[in-house]
Order: C-alpha cells, then sequence, then structure tokens
C-alpha cells in the first residue's frame, strides 16, 4: 500500500500540472508541453512546430503551477507527517459523522 502510494502520488501530480498547463482558453497540445520546457530548460530553440505555444507555456501557463506547487506542497506535507503523531481523528473517513453536528 505505501510503496502503491509512494509511486502514484508524484505520477498524479506531474500528470495534473501537464493537464493544467495545457487545458484553458488557448489548448495546447500535450505533446507539446515537455518539448517547451526541455528546450527552455537546456537553453535551445523550441521546436518549429511548437513555437507558437512557447510564450503561453513558459510565462502564462507555468509561473503559477509552480507556485502552486511550492506554495501548497509543504504545508500538506507537514500536515500529513503531523496527523499520526498527534493522532487526529480527521483522517479516518468515519470521523467526518460529526462534522454536520459541530457546526449547529
Amino acid at each position: 500500500m505505501k510503496k502503491t502510494a509512494l509511486i502514484l502520488a508524484p505520477l498524479i501530480l506531474i500528470i495534473s500540472a501537464v493537464l493544467a498547463a495545457t487545458v484553458g482558453a488557448i489548448r495546447i497540445p500535450t505533446e507539446a508541453f515537455l518539448p517547451i520546457i526541455r528546450a527552455k530548460l537546456c537553453g535551445s530553440a523550441v521546436p518549429e512546430q511548437w513555437a507558437m505555444y512557447e510564450v503561453t507555456v513558459w510565462n502564462l501557463r507555468l509561473p503559477p503551477i509552480l507556485m502552486r506547487l511550492f506554495a501548497g506542497g509543504p504545508p500538506a506535507l507537514c500536515g500529513a507527517a503531523l496527523q499520526p503523531i498527534f493522532r487526529n481523528p480527521g483522517r479516518h473517513a468515519q470521523s467526518y459523522r460529526w462534522a454536520p453536528h459541530a457546526f449547529r
């Protein structure tokens, strides 16, 4: 179970980041995303067939995705690490039965 979660969590994170970068008002083909990122990080030219999407991916879509990863990731990891320490009952689905009564 733990090995599966350790493999699936980063995979789901990467897939959701790629989908977030490709879906929007300007639809970017998923096969264009990685060549654009690779070209920008390596300092080479973006392939000509994907050059029209370069500004959209690099300047408009990637900064908010990275900001959300770096701003949301550490608190999520800290919360996941502290739940077993404090034996937080909120991590079990059965413990949410009391939630509707708590806010009356």
